[in-house]
């Protein structure tokens, strides 16, 4: 595992309580009415770099994206709205995935989120309307993880030609330590790179289990990258990369 000496100790420390809300939802937490949620351990034990959120969201913008998303741009809190979260507690191995159900806003037509499925058949990019979402994770390099995710629309057998022609979210993620700063004893955060489709937007986020004192930072950002159009779903797939502490700027250049 990824390891070069001590963390840097600081006799202000104190609890995070943003770490122990990603641990209470996407963790240790049950799915709320009309969701999904899995947790198991599926990585090893490491040092512990706090909770690790990957997770994608339909950021508002068009008329459509407005009806089915989430209604926000980039948060740090680990509970906001996306269509799915993937969380992973870097000390225990310990990987919780959250997919909530939708709503055509301004309507009060919900669906459940289809059943989640733990399944390398996530690794296949297609658009099939098939009602599941699936998804895959595995250790990758040095202390890191790999995530592959094919999602579908809980609107995908509704009978809305806007929703049952969209396709499917299909995206792998690589998430490993970026390096250890010698001189302050310090971690110094996550890299990230996708295989993805250009839409929806994704944000990467780590909630360190202990602040430096009670002031300090509860959410530090590792990587964002913005939507394309929904028409995106079924066009060719882009690569995007952030290679960099975790500080800003954290915008993925994507090729």
């Amino acid at each position: 595992m990824f390891e070069r000496g001590p963390i840097r100790w600081s006799p202000g420390e104190t609890p995070n309580p943003q770490w122990a809300r990603a641990k209470a939802k996407h963790i240790d937490g049950n799915a709320n009415a009309g969701d999904q949620h899995a947790t198991a351990t599926l990585l090893p034990k490491g040092a512990d770099r706090g909770i690790v959120l990957v997770r994608g969201f339909i950021g508002e913008g068009t008329p459509l994206t407005n009806a089915i998303g989430e209604h926000r741009k980039w948060s740090t809190d680990p509970e906001a709205g996306a269509k799915a979260t993937f969380a992973w507690d870097t000390a225990t191995g310990q990987v919780g995935v959250y997919v909530e159900h939708s709503c055509i806003q301004g309507t009060g037509w919900c669906r459940d989120a289809k059943p989640l499925v733990r399944t390398q058949h996530a690794r296949v990019v297609d658009d099939s309307t098939a009602p599941t979402n699936e998804y895959w994770v595995e250790p990758y390099g040095d202390g890191g993880i790999r995530i592959d995710v094919s999602m579908v629309n809980a609107f995908v057998d509704a009978p809305l030609v806007e929703t049952q022609n969209l396709g499917r979210i299909n995206a792998t993620f690589y998430v490993w330590p970026h390096g250890y700063d010698d001189k302050n004893r310090n971690f110094t955060g996550f890299d990230s790179k996708t295989q993805k489709d250009k839409f929806p937007s994704w944000e990467v986020l780590r909630y360190p289990r202990l602040k430096e004192n009670s002031g300090g930072l509860e959410a530090l950002w590792q990587a964002t990258v913005w939507q394309g159009a929904t028409s995106d779903l079924k066009a060719p797939q882009h690569t995007c990369t952030r290679i960099g502490p975790d500080t800003a700027p954290v915008d993925m250049s994507c090729a």
